[in-house]
């Protein structure tokens, strides 16, 4: 029991040792905050420490921004691509049929078989009735 009562002593004025020299840590702090030029110091550091902050997060941004329209290009590629394959689909599907057969989406070609070589507008931009 004399050693257990020992150590708690040791250990209490050890804590209040430790104790102290916290207080003394924490108190020069307050104290160097009074002085107009050390807080101006601050502020500028805290300034300087913000604005690097800053200029990282838009690099961050920017380069988010790029990787977003990099992969817009890829898909707009890809759907190109898509669309060249069935294109290629319907021109095997419809090879050799006559036009009102065929399937798919497609544009086709219109001539006039009975051109004039005329305009078909009048001289103030109208279209001609017949």
């Amino acid at each position: 029991m004399a050693d257990l009562e020992k150590a708690l002593a040791k250990e209490k004025e050890r804590n209040e040792m430790l104790k102290a020299t916290l207080a003394t840590l924490t108190s020069p702090k307050t104290a160097s905050q009074s002085s107009g030029a050390a807080q101006k110091a601050q502020k500028k550091m805290e300034m300087l420490a913000m604005q690097q902050k800053e200029g990282e997060l838009k690099q961050k941004i920017e380069k988010k921004e790029l990787a977003v329209q990099h992969l817009l290009e890829e898909m707009k590629e890809d759907k190109e691509d898509l669309k060249k394959v069935n294109e290629e689909m319907d021109a095997i599907r419809n090879a050799g049929k006559a036009v009102w057969e065929t399937v798919g989406f497609s544009t086709h070609a219109y001539h006039d078989p009975f051109h004039t070589g005329l305009s078909k507008r009048t001289p103030t931009g109208g279209y001609f009735t017949s």
